[in-house]
């Protein structure tokens, strides 16, 4: 459910980037020329053409950077740390992009830096300037139906999009004299005086906490509620926030709704093709490494891969591949999570997991089937027996294909627990039900940016 009435400001920043970065090269090549009417001409236009490409590649790095979502720039340090990403990008694809391509008498690197300098400028200005405007003057007034422990615990994230002006609810409970007091916000326990107040204040969005049973069991005071109101559900804002979606709130008619819908769709079709293809030009690209690596894992003593049950979609069972990294009895014990730090890796095995090198394997995988390259990772049968009877539909990760990366794998660091197992969990289901090609595609860029932001 869309509740962002102001979505549409997004491809207005957009077009007012283009027309900026456009602007800036201008005033680059007016710094470094010093004529205007020297630009005036079919140069520019060439100059334009050769930076088109290096353009669309920025942009591209602003949307993974979330700089189009101003909602979850929550700090200036935030925006700061998106930013210095953006420019270390720049720099990088710029410097590269022209060492192959150089601009005939132009200084391309002055050009490229002047260029960058004056829209990270702008960049950085009218990002502060926005989020300062939609948290302060911007948001929309609403009310809340409902009132559980759920809404205090989301108050806080709820008013960077809404002010809330009421609360209707049948609790009377001391969490809510705090609630009230801090921000100024009053009770209200009669459907009339509801109706009268949203009138009055001309309000035409309520936020409804579900879990609120006093309430919500309550069918003649439901009924009465204006159905001229827009109600937007806790657990959609709570899933717009952080990206995942709210467990406590599953059931078995959220599945079927959400995970059964995915099966055998045409973008599933497209996926598996473009898998295929991509997986192919992966494993030529990944083989000369694995040439290289393969006598220092030896060195090891020891088998250069390693094989390993995992649990596939529908539960089935496949072969994972993957270059070995730990001793060869580093389970003579059993099956154990992977810890931080863990002494069982090699000295091989720390720079090949630093470098993801380890899994170029798994492209063998993908092209047979058993993977995608996005999806949730797949599980180990021992961890999934044991998962699934103690975290709440832990199964439905397997309705779609497991993957080389994944929504989970970019917002947490691999489980060590049951309570952060069912926080990629949360993730995982998020994925699912948001499913799509473009989705996919975004989580392959963030997980680019992921690895090189590690370093």
């Amino acid at each position: 459910m869309k509740f962002f009435k102001k979505d549409y400001i997004k491809f207005v920043l957009l077009g007012a980037d283009i027309v900026m970065m456009i602007c800036s090269l201008f005033f680059a090549l007016i710094l470094r020329r010093g004529k205007l009417n020297e630009l005036i001409s079919s140069e520019f236009q060439y100059i334009i053409i050769s930076f088109a490409t290096l353009f669309i590649l920025w942009f591209i790095t602003l949307f993974v950077l979330d700089l189009y979502n101003i909602f979850l720039n929550k700090s200036n340090k935030d925006l700061m740390i998106a930013i210095f990403h953006f420019i270390f990008i720049a720099v990088g694809t710029g410097s590269a992009y022209f060492y192959f391509q150089p601009l005939l008498g132009i200084e391309p690197r002055a050009i490229l830096l002047l260029t960058i300098s004056l829209f990270t400028s702008y960049l950085y200005l009218t990002r502060i300037i926005l989020i300062k405007i939609f948290s302060t003057y911007l948001r929309e007034d609403a009310v809340v139906v409902g009132f559980t422990s759920t809404l205090i615990s989301l108050e806080k994230y709820i008013s960077n999009y809404y002010k809330i002006k009421a609360v209707f609810t049948l609790n009377r409970i001391d969490e809510f004299k705090f609630f009230n007091t801090k921000n100024g916000y009053y009770q209200i326990h009669d459907v009339n005086q509801f109706n009268s107040f949203i009138r009055k204040n001309k309000i035409n969005i309520a936020i409804i906490d579900i879990d609120d049973d006093a309430l919500f069991n309550n069918k003649d005071l439901i009924v009465r509620l204006p159905l001229t109101m827009h109600y937007i559900r806790i657990f959609d804002i709570y899933e717009a926030l952080f990206r995942k979606v709210y467990l406590p709130h599953i059931n078995y008619i959220w599945v079927i709704e959400y995970i059964s819908s995915k099966q055998n769709t045409l973008s599933s079709y497209v996926k598996r093709v473009l898998d295929i293809v991509l997986s192919i030009f992966s494993c030529i690209l990944a083989l000369p490494i694995i040439f290289i690596v393969a006598p220092f894992i030896k060195m090891d003593s020891g088998p250069i891969f390693y094989t390993q049950k995992r649990i596939g979609q529908h539960g089935k069972q496949f072969n994972l591949y993957k270059l070995r990294t730990m001793q060869v009895d580093s389970e003579k014990n059993g099956a154990q999570w992977t810890q931080k730090n863990d002494q069982r890796v090699t000295r091989i095995g720390k720079i090949l997991r630093s470098l993801y090198i380890d899994e170029f394997p798994q492209f063998l995988n993908i092209l047979l089937g058993d993977m995608s390259f996005v999806g949730p990772r797949p599980e180990r049968p021992e961890f999934f027996e044991k998962l699934n009877n103690e975290v709440p539909f832990y199964h439905t990760r397997v309705a779609v294909k497991p993957g080389l990366t994944g929504w989970a794998q970019i917002r947490q660091w691999a489980p060590t627990t049951i309570s952060e197992t069912c926080d990629k969990l949360a993730y995982d289901l998020y994925y699912i039900k948001h499913s799509s090609l473009f989705f996919d595609c975004t989580i392959l860029l963030k997980t680019v940016r992921a690895i090189f932001i590690k370093y």
